[in-house]
């Protein structure tokens, strides 16, 4: 599911959004131990293989995207139009 912005808080209400946004940070956090941050064969590895080079190359370009964001801000990986792109969003926006 994408929620853009005007679909939940047309006014902007960013405590909303940020709510959203820590929900979904949280929920896909996992440990090593149960392979948190291995990335299994399968199609979304593919398409970062194909759109960054590879996933270092994806994990690079994702590190620099979110430290570029002023605020509190969120970095994410978005299939636009069939390809990968790494949108910033400060100051609790969503999608």
């Amino acid at each position: 599911m994408v929620l853009l912005c005007d679909d939940v808080a047309p006014d902007g209400a960013p405590i909303f959004l940020g709510h959203i946004n820590h929900s979904l940070f949280w929920k896909n956090l996992s440990p090593k131990s149960e392979l948190g941050g291995k990335l299994e064969d399968g199609p979304l590895k593919q398409a970062i293989e194909r759109d960054f080079g590879s996933v270092e190359a994806f994990k690079t370009k994702f590190n620099a995207v979110t430290a570029a964001i002023q605020g509190s801000g969120w970095g994410w990986l978005v299939c636009s139009d069939g390809f990968l792109v790494l949108p910033g969003f400060d100051n609790l926006k969503g999608l």
